[in-house]
Order: structure tokens, then sequence, then C-alpha cells
């Protein structure tokens, strides 16, 4: 073996893995080795690398795997979500904030009213 895949082919023939799972930034990918070792590349965990994280979840059994690619939130969706929270949450202080006052000056005026007796 005197190619430049030699010492992972040495590997590959040491091991006989049934599934290689590796780490990407970019999408889940699959190679096959040899016709017969797949390699999955995991996809990236984070908003930094993209606006739509993913993850692998793994099923294993002695003879066989199954993996299902599961997807985060975008962050645009994360982000719009509480700008839009803050929104309704400034409105309803706001709008209890003036229902108090308009209360408070009510009763002001009809304590005021009332004091001539």
């Amino acid at each position: 073996m005197t190619d430049s895949f030699g010492p992972t082919l040495q590997l590959l023939w040491w091991f006989q893995p049934r599934l290689i799972l590796s780490g990407h930034t970019h999408s889940a990918c699959k190679v096959v080795h040899d016709n017969k070792h797949p390699e999955i590349s995991v996809p990236s965990f984070s908003w930094r690398n993209r606006n739509n994280p993913s993850f692998i979840l793994g099923t294993f059994s002695r003879t066989d795997f199954q993996l299902a690619k599961c997807f985060l939130p975008e962050e645009s969706s994360v982000v719009a979500i509480y700008c839009s929270t803050a929104m309704v949450v400034s409105l309803l202080l706001m709008a209890h904030l003036h229902l108090t006052k308009t209360s408070m000056l009510l009763a002001t005026n009809l304590m005021g009213k009332h004091k001539g007796f």
C-alpha cells in the first residue's frame, strides 16, 4: 500500500468497522470505503456554521444500525420569536401601566370629591 490512502485502508482492514462517523461543518454526507465500510459525516451542531444545524440520532444493535438526521430550529426563527415575544411583553407592560395610572387618577378624583363632607 503505497498510495496516500494506505494508512486508512490498513486501519479499515484491521478493524473492519460496520460504520465510520466523522465530524464536519457541512451537511451529513456518506462515503463508502472499499465498497463495504460506510463513512457518514456528522453535521455541525452550531448556528455559527449554518442557519439550520442538525445532529444524527443513531440506534445500534449487534448486527445493524439506523441513523436519523434531526434538525434544530433555524436561528432566524428563534431570533424572530425572541423579538416578537419582547414586543408583546413590552406592549402588555405599557397597557398595564396605562390602566394602573388611569385607575389611580380615577380613585384620586373620587376621593377628592368626597372630602367635602
